[in-house]
């Protein structure tokens, strides 16, 4: 009973020490105003994401691997206002 209590303790510590061992990485975009943690150093790709409707739109894929990823997708809304004047928000 004590060699199984001993080696589920040795192996919770082997498999936690990897994780443990990553240094976390600060992102901050100041484009699009936000901030993020990630564990190692986060790579950015620009990609184009096509819609069901055929709309492309340019999505930056921030990710440290499979794990940890964030897709950011900036839309911009037009209104027409009652003067035909396009405004942006």
């Amino acid at each position: 009973m004590r060699s199984i209590l001993l080696i589920t303790t040795v192996l919770i510590l082997v498999m936690a020490a990897p994780s443990l061992a990553q240094e976390w990485t600060d992102y901050t975009s100041k484009t699009d105003f936000f901030h993020v943690n990630f564990p190692g150093d986060p790579k950015v790709q620009d990609i184009n994401y096509q819609t069901e409707y055929g709309i492309t739109l340019p999505i930056a894929w921030i990710c440290t691997g499979m794990l940890f990823a964030i897709a950011l997708l900036q839309l911009i809304v037009l209104v027409v206002s009652a003067s035909n004047v396009l405004v942006a928000r």
